[in-house]
């Protein structure tokens, strides 16, 4: 890796970057807030656009581009539970956190650059792991859409059988997994990532 970041720059670089995007994921934006309060958790904040082989990543996305929201990786396992995320690195403040961000233009943008600390490679090997990731996002979209339409098929076998308790499960899980469309949508590329 390059030089080490100051904590001052990467506090005023997560001040920039909150007050010009939007994110797609406003509970990301919580938890962005929360790391510039953090310093001792900040020192340990790596930007970085190559997540490969790390053990503890963020991707976060602005709303101006078409990828998901947001992913927490840690030691392999990926979810899209900011609470997740948030209980870990409180957890474990002394762990080294990997963040890539998502947002229109990034690869000209001069504070991004100036905190990024794993600078984006060859483009062939950037494109392979968009690619990958890419697929995990559509692999995941599909998986939610199954279950998606396993719990309508519940919940309407439940009002044919009057099963007020399968009703409720099968109501309380789609309200958990949400829209699949919306997951399916947020799958996609930014071509000036």
């Amino acid at each position: 890796m390059g030089e080490v970041i100051r904590v001052s720059d990467k506090k005023q670089f997560l001040q920039w970057f909150l007050q010009r995007y939007e994110l797609r994921s406003p509970e990301a934006g919580r938890l962005l807030r929360y790391l510039c309060n953090q310093e001792h958790i900040l020192q340990r904040v790596h930007f970085a656009d190559d997540l490969r082989n790390l053990p503890k990543t963020l991707l976060i996305s602005a709303t101006c581009v078409d990828t998901a929201p947001f992913r927490f990786c840690k030691n392999g396992r990926v979810t899209t539970s900011v609470a997740d995320a948030f209980r870990d690195i409180r957890q474990f403040p002394n762990e080294d956190i990997y963040i890539s961000l998502f947002f229109r233009n990034r690869a000209a943008c001069a504070e991004y650059l100036a905190v990024l600390e794993r600078p984006i490679g060859s483009s062939q090997r950037q494109s392979a792991f968009f690619l990958e990731l890419q697929a995990y996002w559509i692999l995941d979209a599909i998986h939610r859409e199954v279950l998606y339409r396993h719990w309508m098929e519940a919940a309407d076998r439940a009002l044919e059988l009057g099963d007020r308790e399968l009703f409720e499960k099968a109501a309380e899980e789609l309200r958990r997994l949400g829209d699949p469309d919306a997951a399916i949508r947020s799958v996609g590329t930014e071509e000036n990532m």
